[in-house]
């Protein structure tokens, strides 16, 4: 249940637009993944990574102003996400499909994302994805993915030996340690920190707002907009 998003569903007017895009299929680890391209081959990229429970479609309205502004744009849905394959997924598999996808797309000239497609991205920096001049816009972002057990315990009532067996039999499967994916130990250890503009809300009931400025804290060249 943990490891399982919400799938959201595509609307007539997102699935119309995502038809003016190309669309490619590729495998990550053997699961499917779909994504879209608008643009030429020679255009600078810009990515848009999507949050947990949702899909590239969500950040459609950036679309149109990007391709105006002259870049390429390149969205997709994560495993275990929207239209790519069902089952379990994480913020290591975040990580891996947009890793994947820029394998097969090209290198980003700049990344915009949002809650845990930020903790995925600055994961998938930690093991060599560079992102180029344009940097990194983080929307809402989660600081520590991990620490979302704990209301998710509660609900469930969950003992804490039950929780430590969780961490025991995920670790294996995700390949990552949970206490590795804190996203602001992993942004004060990136061999190289592009600009990043953090957008958060004080309101924000999924993503705590201070997670915003504990991520801002932790990297250099990082710049806060506290919306209300």
């Amino acid at each position: 249940l943990f490891f399982t998003a919400r799938r959201s569903r595509l609307s007539a007017d997102a699935r119309a637009f995502l038809a003016t895009a190309r669309q490619f299929t590729l495998d990550v680890e053997g699961r499917r993944v779909v994504g879209w391209r608008w643009g030429s081959a020679k255009q600078p990229l810009v990515y848009l990574v999507h949050g947990w429970g949702s899909r590239g479609a969500r950040l459609a309205a950036f679309v149109e102003p990007l391709i105006a502004a002259g870049v390429g744009v390149v969205t997709y849905d994560a495993v275990g996400q929207g239209e790519s394959a069902r089952g379990m997924t994480s913020m290591p598999e975040f990580a891996r499909s947009l890793a994947a996808v820029v394998q097969r797309e090209g290198s980003p000239h700049a990344i915009v994302a949002h809650s845990m497609g930020c903790a995925g991205t600055t994961l998938a920096m930690s093991w060599g994805l560079e992102v180029g001049r344009g940097g990194l816009v983080f929307l809402a972002p989660a600081a520590d993915p991990p620490s979302w057990v704990a209301p998710f315990a509660r609900q469930l009532g969950l003992t804490p030996t039950v929780l430590d067996r969780v961490r025991a039999r995920s670790e294996p499967r995700l390949r990552v340690r949970w206490s590795d994916l804190n996203v602001c130990d992993l942004a004060r250890a990136l061999p190289a920190r592009p600009d990043l503009l953090i957008v958060h809300d004080e309101a924000d009931e999924t993503v705590r707002w201070q997670d915003g400025p504990a991520i801002a804290a932790a990297w250099p060249n990082a710049r806060l907009v506290t919306t209300q």
